[in-house]
């Protein structure tokens, strides 16, 4: 873990019809391996963070968790790319930080040192958190992330990613995938964060 770019396409299905008939037979294949993660975003009350095109995100697994410090933006229609700096930190560690926000400056992590290098010690809180189901698929030439994601309230979204350099071979490749197997989808030009924020306000 450390400072890496990250680039990344990204679609919204239109419903969870068209999630099964990519999670399901004769959709991506069998998953590589399946992941549950609990997202939790931390920012200041008047959202200084965001306000910079900032995320802060604490991740749980199952055995561990990371925080992630994120800058990016979409740079073409679905397609984001960002810096992204992670450290890891245990389920206790995570727990406390849960709990009390300021626990964070205690931990030695590349993330933590990036937002007291730019803003000082900020008075951090949990402003939204959601679960995601991941599962990862070996395509020809891509790793795809199939997403079941479910807010605090019980509303779903679902998404495919891809990591990529190459947005247009992955966008003709996800295009002519959804196609194959009539499923309705069109670039996601939301992060998650930003979805969430917006299910809130509504």
């Amino acid at each position: 873990m450390g400072e890496s770019t990250e680039s990344e396409i990204k679609y919204l299905l239109q419903g969870a019809e068209d999630y099964r008939r990519l999670a399901g037979p004769g959709g991506l294949g069998e998953p590589r391996r399946t992941e549950r993660q609990e997202n939790f975003y931390l920012d200041t009350a008047d959202g200084i963070l965001s306000g910079k095109r900032i995320m802060l995100r604490l991740r749980r697994l199952s055995t561990a968790a990371v925080l992630t410090w994120k800058r990016g933006a979409e740079v073409e229609a679905g397609f984001f790319r960002s810096q992204e700096i992670e450290g890891p930190l245990s389920l206790e560690e995570a727990a406390e930080v849960l709990a009390h926000p300021a626990a964070l400056y205690h931990l030695p992590l590349p993330p933590v040192e990036e937002t007291r290098a730019r803003f000082g010690e900020l008075t951090l809180q949990v402003v939204g958190s959601l679960v995601n189901e991941r599962t990862f698929h070996q395509a020809p030439g891509f790793q795809v992330e199939l997403d079941r994601v479910t807010f605090p309230d019980g509303s779903q979204f679902f998404e495919v990613e891809v990591e990529t350099e190459d947005p247009s071979a992955a966008r003709a490749w996800l295009e002519e995938t959804f196609r194959s197997l009539g499923v309705n989808a069109a670039p996601s030009r939301m992060t998650k964060l930003a979805r969430l924020k917006s299910a809130k306000a509504h």
